[in-house]
Order: structure tokens, then C-alpha cells, then sequence
């Protein structure tokens, strides 16, 4: 939690330190007490997209190797291009009827590499995760496989539970280690069907 919030606080600096560089008329020492825009786009002198602020209607579809994707869901938030103009990561606050989630996630050359973030829903559920995942193969087709890998490490907490878990090359859960609902710790060795071959409570 507290990664989070570090990267989380030095994005947004990073963002406001951006936007004071870049907006018309900063160079000339333009003083500005507010600006209201459904999205922002800060762009290289080619015009190459490199940050996006935007709210939810306004939020711009993934971008690889210059070609659109579909999007899962849609959020205000911010995304970073690297100098192609590809995305590499962002921030987003999503919410649907009473689920609130916000998460920020920083990509591979073609897929998730780390995410973390939290949700809460209605009045009694919670919680907040980090996921580490392997790069999905250059050569394969996101659209058929996704863009998300196998998993290696998640580490999360809810409202009855906090858990580490470890995976194998496959994605294979391999090592469970936390706390449960009862406050009992727990550590479990897992087969690759997923079924626990030793056990310390």
C-alpha cells in the first residue's frame, strides 16, 4: 500500500509538472487560476502523443505498434506513450454502479507488466492488490491471447483476506502464504493442478 501511494503521489507530480511546462503561454509566464478540458494531450513537436489526461467519455483506445485496440473499460485518468507513440502504463479511476475501482499499471512492449490499485463495492467490500506478470511473447497475437500474461506474484488484501501468492512459468499457483478470515496464518506448497501437497497452519 504505501508503493502505491509513493508511485501514485509522484506520478501526479510528475503530471502537474508536465502540464506547467507545456500549457500555451507558460513560457511567456501566462498566469492561469484554472482550465477545464475534457482531455489534455501533450505532444512532441512532430505531434507524437507521449501523455493523456481525459475524462471517461474522453479516454483514448490502447495503441500498439500503431495499431488501436479495444479497451476492457473506460475511466478519467491519465496514459504515457513511449516516443513511437505506443502505450506504456497510466492511471484510471473506474466506477459502475456501486463498484469503485482505481489502478495503475505500467506495460511491457506489448502487454501488463505491474499493476496494483484498489476497489471497494458497496458498504463491506475492499481491497487493495499488486500483480507482477510475465511479457506475453512478441510474436504472439493480443488479440487471441490477451494482454495479460501469466501471472508470477499477486499479493492482495480484501475485507477477510491477505494473501501472497507465488506461480510457476506457467501461471501455475504454486506457494500461498497469508492470513484468513480468522486471523490464522497459513502456508500452502501447491501442485500444478492446484491442489496442496503440504500445508503449515
Amino acid at each position: 500500500m504505501r508503493m502505491f501511494t509513493v508511485l501514485t503521489a509522484f506520478s501526479l507530480c510528475c503530471c502537474l509538472l508536465i502540464i506547467l511546462c507545456w500549457i500555451p503561454g507558460c513560457r511567456s509566464n501566462t498566469q492561469l487560476e484554472e482550465l477545464s478540458v475534457e482531455r489534455l494531450n501533450i505532444v512532441e513537436k512532430d505531434g507524437t502523443l507521449r501523455l493523456a489526461l481525459f475524462n471517461q467519455e474522453q479516454m483514448p483506445l490502447p495503441v500498439l505498434n500503431g495499431k488501436t485496440y479495444p479497451r476492457r473499460i473506460r475511466g478519467a485518468g491519465m496514459i504515457l506513450y513511449n516516443p513511437a507513440g505506443d502505450e506504456r502504463g497510466g492511471m484510471v479511476l473506474y466506477q459502475r454502479d456501486s463498484l469503485e475501482m482505481s489502478g495503475m499499471v505500467w506495460d511491457y512492449r506489448n502487454s501488463e507488466g505491474i499493476a496494483m490499485g484498489r476497489y471497494e463495492k458497496g458498504m463491506h467490500q475492499y481491497g487493495t492488490y499488486l500483480s507482477l506478470t510475465d511479457r506475453v511473447g512478441l510474436d504472439q497475437d493480443i488479440e487471441k491471447v490477451g494482454s495479460v500474461g501469466p501471472p508470477r506474484i499477486n499479493l492482495g488484501a480484501t475485507e477477510s483476506l491477505t494473501e501472497i501468492q507465488l506461480f510457476d512459468s506457467h501461471g501455475k499457483a504454486r506457494i500461498s502464504l497469508g492470513i484468513d478470515s480468522t486471523d490464522q496464518p497459513y502456508l500452502h506448497f501447491l501442485d500444478t493442478t492446484g491442489s496442496i501437497v503440504q500445508s503449515f497452519n
